[in-house]
């Protein structure tokens, strides 16, 4: 027995008559079977529709991607280009924030800036523990005028 493609329509009608093919024309037995027969054709068409639409909405989302920025909030002071990449609020003493910034590309350790006491402590790095100051129109200045807006 050879099989040979079969339309979706042509499908319908054999499962709904049992009639293998020649003159499947002559299988409807009623307005009951050509109405059930238009059903399935209209499912069947708007599962197709909706597989392409889910597809396409996949594709899409892959396409549009975009990465998270890189650069925080930089602006320039004294000739160098100062961003703040990472700045995180404490949550118990919610007027000290955590910084991770970059100085003219270069990284600079991770330091907590006090706007209630107008301090900064580096938590890393050689200077370690060791609080300062806030300089004029510095880092700390900055940082806590934006984020007390």
């Amino acid at each position: 027995m050879i099989l040979q493609p079969v339309s979706v329509t042509k499908a319908i009608y054999i499962m709904l008559d049992g009639s293998r093919g020649i003159g499947h024309e002559r299988a409807f037995s009623g307005k009951l079977t050509k109405a059930l027969c238009k059903l399935i054709l209209n499912f069947v068409l708007i599962m197709k529709m909706h597989l392409l639409w889910t597809v396409a909405a996949i594709a899409l989302s892959f396409i549009s991607f975009v990465p998270p920025a890189q650069a925080g909030n930089c602006y320039r002071y004294n000739g160098h280009e100062i961003c703040l990449n990472q700045v995180k609020r404490s949550a118990k003493y919610h007027w000290r924030y955590r910084v991770q910034a970059t100085v003219d590309g270069e990284q600079q350790p991770l330091t907590r800036y006090n706007c209630r006491d107008r301090t900064q402590t580096p938590l890393v790095g050689p200077q370690k523990g060791r609080t300062q100051k806030f300089t004029a129109l510095g880092m700390g200045d900055r940082l806590c005028r934006l984020v007390n807006r």
